[in-house]
């Protein structure tokens, strides 16, 4: 398939950003307030990309009461926006990669499920929000991936064609909502896509290990 790719839309965390590290001690000391056992940041890294409650879940347990699982998502959620960035860090090669994407005149923007008032402050903070072309937030559309809805948004405001876009991202939702927005997608495989998962059964355009590999796929 010819390709000519003008855009590159990123998913953030687990692909950008590596938050994963951050939830760990939040976790646990949540976990100590209830007299439960630590857990390990390999017990619930694949469950990121999922969100809050389903961290919750993979460190409490599947069958925690819903009550039990509202309040702890909420304490969660309150003590990350408190403690946003601490433990947080940009993938490595990721700054290198967006160098070489502007000097081929290639734009790149932010499709994330993460909420604005969370996004935002933590873009800030890397610096990304000031060369992003564009950054849609999990609460940007009313409904998110892996829906096309918020890649179109993305393409709509960039004033581009999806076909001529590529999205990267980590979980199986972003490769859904991706090949539904007709877009080409790249899997990270080094984000949060889990141990033993069969990533081709995913359907992505291309997997990438590091990456660099998107600048040797756009120049392909």
């Amino acid at each position: 398939m010819k390709r000519n790719i003008t855009t590159v839309l990123f998913d953030l965390d687990g692909t950008l950003l590596d938050t994963a590290p951050q939830f760990l001690p939040l976790l646990n000391q949540m976990l100590a307030e209830h007299d439960r056992p630590a857990t390990a940041l390999k017990a619930f890294r694949s469950q990121v990309a999922f969100g809050s409650r389903a961290m919750v879940k993979a460190a409490f347990g599947q069958h925690t009461p819903p009550p039990l699982l509202d309040t702890l998502e909420k304490t969660l959620v309150t003590r990350y926006r408190e403690n946003l960035h601490s433990h947080t860090e940009v993938f490595p090669g990721i700054e290198a990669m967006l160098a070489q994407l502007a000097d081929h005149g290639i734009a790149w923007g932010i499709v994330t499920s993460k909420p604005g008032w969370l996004t935002e402050p933590l873009l800030a903070h890397f610096d990304f929000a000031q060369f992003a072309s564009c950054v849609v937030s999990g609460d940007s559309t009313t409904r998110g991936k892996p829906f096309p809805d918020p890649l179109l948004l993305a393409c709509e405001m960039m004033g581009v064609s999806a076909e001529n876009c590529i999205y990267v991202g980590d979980a199986e939702v972003d490769m859904m909502a991706g090949k539904q927005a007709n877009m080409h997608t790249l899997l990270a495989s080094y984000g949060y896509s889990g141990e033993g998962v069969d990533l081709s059964t995913w359907q992505a355009t291309g997997i990438i290990q590091h990456p660099s590999d998107i600048i040797d796929w756009v120049r392909a």
